[in-house]
């Protein structure tokens, strides 16, 4: 029975360490996917600025394939005439998170305080998937996600994992 317990326990962190980070999706229920059969993907422009140093192009690469290969899967046809044109977004976001190191507190004549408050960094990627009916210009289909830098943007099989939850229910 203990057994049982400890496996179900290390299971249930596993699966929480492994997780895929959430994606925010959204669609125009007034255009009917289902009629467009053809799409391009709109080259993301890494300029040469200070703001766009961060941006890893091979992340880029990794996400460019993703797409192309969500959407063959899914039946659609790359086409330099295409029913969607694909947007992509890649960016990154410095967060800074507080934490308490100690359970250290004082009491002072404007309450109660914390002796060891640390400040901390963490950058976290978004990437954005836009989807345009090119006749009218129009965003048809909109996902989003966020992750820990690193945490995903490693190798090709995160990034496809990523993508193909990004994608889950387009189509669907």
């Amino acid at each position: 029975m203990t057994k049982n317990i400890y496996l179900t326990f290390v299971l249930l962190i596993a699966s929480a360490c492994a997780s895929i980070p959430s994606v925010e999706s959204d669609f125009d229920s007034s255009y009917d996917i289902s009629k467009y059969k053809t799409f391009l993907i709109e080259p993301i422009d890494g300029k040469n600025d200070s703001s766009q140093i961060s941006l890893n192009p091979i992340l880029i690469k990794r996400v460019m394939r993703s797409i192309q290969s969500e959407l063959d899967f899914k039946g659609f046809s790359k086409s330099e005439d295409p029913d969607l044109i694909i947007k992509v977004l890649v960016g990154t976001n410095r967060e800074i998170n507080k934490s308490h190191e100690s359970s250290q507190f004082f009491y002072s004549p404007n309450g109660w305080r914390d002796t060891d408050t640390r400040y901390y960094p963490i950058d976290k990627e978004a990437i954005a998937i836009r989807v345009y009916d090119k006749k009218l210009n129009e965003v048809v289909w909109y996902a989003f996600s966020r992750f820990k830098k690193n945490q995903v943007s490693k190798d090709q099989e995160s990034i496809d994992d990523l993508i193909g939850n990004m994608l889950t229910n387009f189509l669907n």
